[in-house]
């Protein structure tokens, strides 16, 4: 069985999260970019915080970990509530 695979192209994330940001802050809005679908990448991550949001946010509390563990350095939301496990 071959595995499912997604190519991102971090150029082009980079612009739309850039393009976002920009008409979103004329009106006072601040955006966080959500890696849910890539896993919490942490090239993803890199090329949101080029285009200028202000934070990164995930579905999976191991993902914002992994962010972290790679250097990055923006804030994190958890976008879901977390399991009573993983409260700590």
């Amino acid at each position: 069985m071959i595995a499912p695979r997604l190519e991102v192209d971090l150029v082009k994330v980079e612009h739309n999260a850039r393009e976002l940001v920009t008409r979103l802050s004329a009106k006072g809005i601040n955006v966080t970019g959500v890696t849910k679908a890539v896993l919490g990448d942490p090239s993803v991550a890199a090329a949101l915080q080029r285009g200028g949001v202000v934070g990164v946010g995930d579905s999976r509390v191991e993902n914002l970990t992994r962010m972290r563990s790679v250097g990055r350095t923006a804030p994190t939301t958890l976008i879901r509530t977390p399991m009573p496990s993983q409260v700590d």
